[in-house]
């Protein structure tokens, strides 16, 4: 063994040029299945503090097949549920939610929290720093008010204090005594830092509509526990009947609806799944074309050695030791590739870990994490071993089956056949077709990211500072029976929510007004969206004078905004005016739209005096007419502005506003990011209402950064695949070209000797990779400007990339093609003679 791998790496080199180039290859191979693997196993084993994780399984609402996600259970429908499933031992219904904390020491903060129901705390293996976890009695309606919290928010805002139990911590308005602190490790169910007592659904909030919207107050999430002997299987055929029968028993609300059970690793991140499938895709889609790649160079190496081979087993020699010898060159070779490629495979998931956490604003799920593990080293030993043997099996079999006295006779007898050399040829085109396609897509996606970035969103980007605010509206007390006596209870406090939801955004607009003559800036506006961010309404529309059948009617996007929005952020009006003073609660509803929507609906006349409404297919009789007094320049909320561009909006005030939101962010524009000027956008919103807290403060040009971060990381992705198929298509090009300048030594001998210049004989052997190479770009780049169509990035611009692109592949294609054919024309031609 020893001695086999003295003269396998004496072997190796000889020719050092080629043996670094099969390592490159292997290690591009393996180090994206490595990559690949560590991420599998980051999104499916973490460590999720369960008793008996693989029994927790979340169970879904879907509409026609697809999963609906979030909350999407109907809460009526899981008290149905909890005796028609065999399966479970217990079910634990929950919901998330922001929540704004404050207490005596510290200035409000917005954390993540849930409301999660008993039994789930029984499943956790949780153990907490202080206190107690949530109990039962904790539900109930004369329950005194308690909160359990995280580590974080513990040392933050109470300052880690040893007596924190029975501490008083306002939470969205209502007092709340701490009974616990869970560790930092532990942020149950996805990357919460605060829990309630679960809080079961009004009656009024569960009636069954048609076509329900999901996340209503009347629905939940919700978990189960699978009995031992139970599987995800004989659950999910306990939920297809029990979905039929609530379908039968409520087919106007539940006729197109399921229920579907998932793992808990899945219930949380529900595209784990498909992101994990395509890596393992692209991984083993390339760790095949990596083999193939350094089994063609190796058996390049093993024609040119088969003049030593025959002259070894004509000594006597045994093939099998030949055969253990080029086997231990491959094996060699795929050990080191696998630490290259593990190496930059540990760099890459350090990298994929911080783009995760910055593109995700804190939602990614606690137990994700993406480093190189331990079982993906043994997993990459292993494959290193499976590599070697196909890799270097082929060439080490073929090589050492040779016809002796034929091949120490002229040595050219025993060479591959035509079928592997045009099967070589073929892989080549596809390897260079898939470079070309990547590479521009890649650089395509990089480089419309930093325009996106450059260009901003139309609206002013410079000095404006953002950020967001929640408010959960408190349950209002009861109101007097005479008060009470035209309308329902429910309609009552529904009533009196709206009015103190849009009292409170009144209030915060003209603070932040005031706020901002006083710090001397340009101005402060509010949205339920400001442009830039990814989120939006998208409204069903009635246009005034054109039917208005739900199942035809266009859409539109829908954004709040404050009064002096329009100025403030510098969008530009092409027509009318923007929102005054005027525009009020009780007043005419009037909107300001872009010129998009006006185009789409008014073509060719002024869309002034217009009316339009919003359509609500359960409530028809419900439309009210909307007025444009206004046209502004389009401006992109999404993040590919282009595409935001030619999506009708329409903008309506705050004030007018059917349906408020409990969440609205902020742009104080004309002040740069300084802690003084932090302070006053902190200062309005506290005096607005002690229980708003800021959240997610970052300068305009960083939050359009954060939202471009998952394009980013996907365009990285693509670049990593297309220059490893770059380099695979150059070994490939330089593993068939040196083969054909074995194959055909005779022949160049010849055409030397009778005075053929190096010149032509260089050009015959560069013909064919030219015409390899025109045919791969035919294939690559009109597939690259498809796909760049997909995803809305054509444009005259982007050509300059295909030509890049193209440029790129050419010039690693020749050289690959020029380097082994200059080194076998280096020698004069009587040395090429004596080959004969």
């Amino acid at each position: 063994m020893r001695e086999d791998l003295r003269l396998a790496l004496l072997s190796l080199a000889r020719a050092p040029w080629q043996s670094l180039l099969t390592l490159l290859t292997l290690a591009c191979g393996l180090g994206f299945a490595v990559y690949c693997y560590c991420m599998y196993l980051g999104f499916i084993e973490g460590s999720l503090p369960f008793q008996a994780p693989d029994r927790i399984v979340g169970i879904e609402a879907t509409r026609d097949g697809d999963r609906m996600q979030a909350r999407s259970v109907l809460y009526a429908d899981l008290l149905e549920l909890r005796d028609s499933l065999p399966s479970v031992e217990d079910l634990a219904p929950l919901t998330t939610l922001p929540a704004t904390v404050g207490s005596p020491r510290r200035t409000p903060v917005v954390v993540s929290a849930a409301q999660i129901a008993a039994p789930f705390w029984r499943w956790a293996a949780v153990r907490p720093l202080q206190g107690r976890l949530l109990q039962a009695a904790d539900e109930g309606p004369d329950a005194p008010p308690v909160v359990l919290i995280g580590e974080r928010l513990w040392r933050e805002q109470l300052m880690g204090s040893t007596q924190v139990l029975g501490q008083v911590l306002r939470v969205n308005g209502v007092e709340r005594t701490v009974v616990g602190v869970l560790p930092d490790a532990v942020r149950l169910p996805l990357n919460q830092q605060l829990w309630l007592p679960f809080q079961a659904p009004r009656a009024e909030q569960m009636q069954r509509q048609e076509r329900m919207s999901i996340g209503t107050p009347g629905h939940v999430m919700l978990l189960a526990r699978l009995k031992p002997q139970a599987g995800l299987a004989s659950l999910q055929a306990e939920l297809d009947l029990a979905g039929q029968q609530l379908a039968q028993r409520y087919p106007r609300s539940h006729a197109q609806l399921g229920l579907v059970a998932v793992g808990y690793t899945n219930w949380g991140m529900s595209d784990a799944g498909t992101i994990t499938l395509t890596l393992a895709v692209a991984a083993a889609l390339l760790l095949c074309l990596v083999s193939l790649n350094a089994g063609n160079l190796l058996l390049g190496r093993a024609n040119e050695r088969r003049q030593d081979i025959a002259l070894r087993l004509a000594l006597g020699a045994p093939r099998a030791r030949l055969v253990m010898q080029s086997l231990m060159e491959s094996l060699v070779l795929s050990l080191l590739g696998t630490g290259v490629g593990a190496f930059f495979a540990a760099w890459a998931l350090t990298l994929t870990q911080q783009a995760a956490e910055a593109s995700s604003d804190g939602r990614m799920p606690f137990w994700i994490h993406f480093e190189l593990r331990p079982k993906a080293l043994l997993f990459a030993l292993l494959l290193a071993l499976l590599t070697a043997l196909l890799t270097g099996g082929l060439p080490a079999w073929r090589g050492s089956d040779v016809d002796t006295a034929d091949v120490l006779k002229d040595g050219q007898r025993g060479s591959p056949g035509v079928r592997a050399g045009r099967f070589s040829r073929l892989l080549v085109v596809v390897q260079m077709s898939l470079a070309a396609l990547l590479l521009w897509v890649s650089g395509t996606q990089l480089y419309a990211a930093q325009q996106r970035l450059g260009q901003g969103t139309g609206a002013r980007m410079d000095d404006v500072l953002t950020a967001r605010v929640h408010w959960q509206a408190p349950t209002p007390a009861p109101a007097p029976a005479s008060a009470a006596s035209a309308a329902s209870p429910a309609d009552d406090i529904a009533t009196r929510r709206s009015q103190d939801t849009r009292a409170l955004w009144a209030r915060l607009e003209a603070q932040l007004d005031s706020h901002a003559r006083t710090a001397g800036i340009h101005g402060a506006a509010l949205a339920t969206f400001l442009p830039g961010g990814s989120a939006s309404a998208v409204e069903l529309l009635a246009i005034e004078g054109q039917p208005a059948a739900p199942e035809r009617a266009p859409v539109s996007h829908s954004y709040g905004v404050s009064t002096g929005f329009f100025q403030t952020l510098d969008i530009r009006l092409l027509e009318g005016r923007g929102f005054g003073s005027q525009d009020r609660e009780g007043g005419r509803l009037v909107a300001v739209v872009n010129k998009t929507f006006a185009q789409q609906h008014w073509p060719g006349e002024s869309a002034l005096g217009h009316r339009f409404g919003w359509l609500d297919p359960d409530r028809p009789q419900a439309l009210q007419w909307i007025t444009v007094v206004g046209v502004c320049e389009p401006v992109a909320h999404g993040l590919v502005r282009l595409a935001s561009q030619r999506q009708p909006v329409a903008y309506q005030p705050l004030a007018q506003l059917a349906a408020l939101p409990q969440q609205m962010e902020l742009a104080w524009v004309g002040g740069r990011d300084t802690a003084s000027q932090r302070e006053w956008m902190g200062r309005a919103v506290s005096e607005a209402d002690p229980d708003l807290a800021l959240q997610g403060v970052r300068s305009a040009w960083e939050r359009q950064q954060m939202a471009l971060a998952g394009a980013d990381v996907m365009a990285g992705v693509c670049t990593a695949l297309g220059l490893m198929s770059l380099l695979l298509a150059v070994s490939g090009i330089y593993g068939v070209t040196h083969r054909a300048v074995a194959l055909r030594r005779h022949e160049l001998a010849v055409r030397a000797a009778v005075g053929a210049p190096p010149a032509a004989l260089l050009t015959l052997l560069m013909r064919r990779s030219l015409w390899q190479l025109a045919l791969a770009l035919l294939l690559g780049l009109p597939a690259g400007w498809v796909a760049l169509g997909a995803m809305d990035l054509q444009s005259v611009d982007f050509l300059w990339g295909a030509a890049a692109s193209a440029l790129l592949i050419a010039g690693v294609a020749l050289l690959a093609t020029w380097l082994p054919a200059r080194q076998a024309l280096r020698q004069p031609p009587s040395r090429l003679l004596q080959a004969l």
